[in-house]
C-alpha cells in the first residue's frame, strides 16, 4: 500500500508539472505543415496508410505520424482540439513511461521522479506543446519508451519474453520506427542493457533465450536502416537529410545538441564535447550498471541524427531522456547516505525548472503568431459555406502563402473530395484574366487584406 501511495504520488507530481505547460497547448491551432502531415495520407487512403506501418523498411515517410493524422481527420475533420489533446496526452504518457524505465533501470523513486519531471518539458523542445506538427517525434518517444519498459520489466523478474511478449516488443518497436528515424536506436539500448545488467553471452545458446529478442530487434534496425538509406525516393536524398560522414558534421552537430539540452552550460567548444564524450567513455567501466547503461544512451541515441543538417526542439526529445537519466542516477552515485542524495537531487532539479521556466514564459506566442494565418484560411473556408460540386475545377487566386502546397492541402481537406481538381492561379505563367477564370466552375481569390471571398 506504501508503495501505490508513493507511486500515486510520483504521478500526480509529473502530471502537475506537464498541465503547467500544457495548459495553453490546447488552445493553439494546425501549423502549416499540419496541412501537408494530413493530406498525404488523405491522398493515400486509411488502409494503405496502416499498410505502409507494416512495410516499415519502405521509403514511405513516417507512416506512423500519418496514421494518426488520418485517424483524427477522419474522426474530427479540421478541428484542432481533438489534435492537441491527443498529442498532449502522448506527451504526458511519454514522461510518465519515462519515470517508469528509469525506476526499473535504478530501483530509486527519486532518481525517477527527477527524469520524468524533466521529460515533461524542456524550454527549446516548446514546440511539443504547441505543434501538432512534432508528433513523429511525439510517437517516436511514446514507443521507444514502451519498448524499454516492456523488455526491462521481463528481464529484470529474471524471466525471458515468451512468443506473445517478444512479438509485442517487436510490433512496438516497428511502430517506434514508423514514428521517427531516430527511435532505430532503441535496439541499441535493449542490446546494452541485456549486456550491462546481464553479463556478456558466453554460449551460442545465447541467441536462442536471452539474446533472441534483442536480436530481432538488431535485424529489424539493419532492415529498416538499409531500406530508408538505399530505397528509390528515401528522405536521404533531401538537402535537409543528406548524409555527410565526416568528423565536422559529427562534432558541430553533438556540440548543438548537448548545448540545447544543457541550456548552454558547459558545452562552448568542441574540446568540451571531447571531454565529455571521454567522461562518458570512461563511465562505461562505473561500477553500477544504471551508469553505465545511461552513459552508453548519451553517446548513442543521437547518432542517427549526428551527420544530417542540424536538428532542434522536439526532435531532440529521445536524446532529452538519456540526459535526465543519466545525470541524476549519477549524482545519487556519488552519495550513501539518502538524504545527501535527496538533497543533491532536489537541488539539481530546483536548477533545472527554474531555468526552463524562465525560457519558456515567452515563446507560446511565437506559435499562435505562426498558425494564425492557416487557421484563419480555415475558418473562412467554413464560413463560407462552399462546397464545390463532385468533378469540377477549382481556382484559388493571390492565395497568401510562399509554397504553393499550403493553400492546396487546405482546399482539398476542408472540402473531402479528392475528385474537385484545385488549381492555384501563381502556377499559371500569367495572372489569369476573364477568358481564362472562365475555365473554372468556381472562383476562391484573396483580398490585400487576407480576407478570402468566393467569386463564383
Amino acid at each position: 500500500m506504501t508503495n501505490r501511495w508513493k507511486t500515486a504520488g510520483a504521478f500526480l507530481a509529473i502530471l502537475t508539472f506537464f498541465l503547467y505547460f500544457a495548459r495553453e497547448g490546447v488552445r493553439t491551432h494546425f501549423a502549416a505543415d499540419d496541412m501537408m502531415n494530413i493530406g498525404g495520407p488523405w491522398v493515400r487512403g486509411w488502409w494503405l496508410t496502416l499498410a505502409d506501418n507494416l512495410r516499415f523498411w519502405s521509403t514511405v515517410v513516417r507512416p506512423m505520424g500519418g496514421l494518426f493524422y488520418i485517424s483524427l481527420y477522419r474522426l474530427f475533420g479540421l478541428n484542432p482540439l481533438p489534435y492537441r489533446i491527443a498529442a498532449l496526452a502522448l506527451v504526458f504518457a511519454g514522461a510518465w513511461l519515462s519515470y517508469l524505465v528509469a525506476e526499473l533501470l535504478t530501483k530509486s523513486r527519486a532518481i525517477a521522479l527527477v527524469t520524468g519531471l524533466i521529460c515533461c518539458a524542456h524550454a527549446t523542445m516548446v514546440d511539443v506543446y504547441f505543434g501538432t506538427n512534432t508528433i513523429y517525434d511525439i510517437l517516436a518517444r511514446f514507443f521507444s519508451m514502451l519498448v524499454l519498459l516492456l523488455y526491462i520489466r521481463i528481464r529484470d523478474r529474471q524471466d525471458i519474453p515468451s512468443v506473445r511478449q517478444a512479438l509485442l516488443i517487436v510490433l512496438l518497436f516497428v511502430a517506434a520506427l514508423d514514428s521517427k528515424e531516430i527511435s532505430v536506436i532503441i535496439a541499441g539500448s535493449v542490446i546494452s542493457y541485456e549486456v550491462m545488467f546481464h553479463g556478456w553471452p558466453r554460449h551460442w545458446s545465447w541467441l536462442k533465450r536471452e539474446g533472441l529478442v534483442p536480436a530481432l530487434l538488431a535485424i529489424l534496425a539493419l532492415v529498416y536502416t538499409a531500406g530508408k538509406i538505399f530505397g528509390a525516393n528515401t528522405l536521404s536524398n533531401l538537402e535537409a537529410y543528406r548524409l555527410v560522414l565526416s568528423k565536422d558534421r559529427y562534432l558541430d552537430n553533438n556540440l548543438a545538441y548537448a548545448a540545447s539540452i544543457c541550456y548552454q552550460f558547459f558545452f562552448d567548444s568542441r574540446a568540451s564535447l571531447i571531454a565529455v564524450d571521454i567522461a562518458l567513455l570512461l563511465l562505461l567501466s562505473h561500477r553500477r550498471p544504471a551508469v553505465r547503461w545511461g552513459a552508453f544512451y548519451v553517446l548513442t541515441v543521437t547518432l542517427p541524427i549526428s551527420f544530417i543538417v542540424t536538428r532542434g526542439g522536439s526532435s531532440l526529445l529521445l536524446p532529452l531522456f538519456g540526459w535526465a537519466f543519466l545525470i541524476p542516477t549519477l549524482i545519487a552515485s556519488i552519495w550513501t547516505s539518502k538524504w545527501a542524495i535527496r538533497i543533491s537531487l532536489a537541488l539539481f532539479l530546483a536548477a533545472y525548472l527554474h531555468r526552463t521556466i524562465w525560457y519558456w514564459k515567452d515563446q507560446p506566442q511565437v506559435f499562435f503568431k505562426e498558425q494564425e494565418k492557416t487557421w484563419r484560411v480555415i475558418s473562412q473556408l467554413k464560413e463560407l459555406h462552399f462546397q464545390p460540386k463532385p468533378g469540377s475545377k477549382v481556382i484559388d487566386v493571390n492565395d497568401p502563402w510562399p509554397d504553393l502546397w499550403d493553400m492546396t492541402f487546405i482546399s482539398q481537406l476542408a472540402w473531402d473530395d479528392p475528385s474537385v481538381a484545385i488549381t492555384m492561379s501563381r502556377r499559371l505563367p500569367s495572372p489569369p484574366g476573364p477568358d481564362e477564370l472562365a475555365k473554372y466552375d468556381s472562383v476562391l481569390e484573396f483580398e490585400k487584406d487576407g480576407s478570402l471571398k468566393l467569386v463564383r
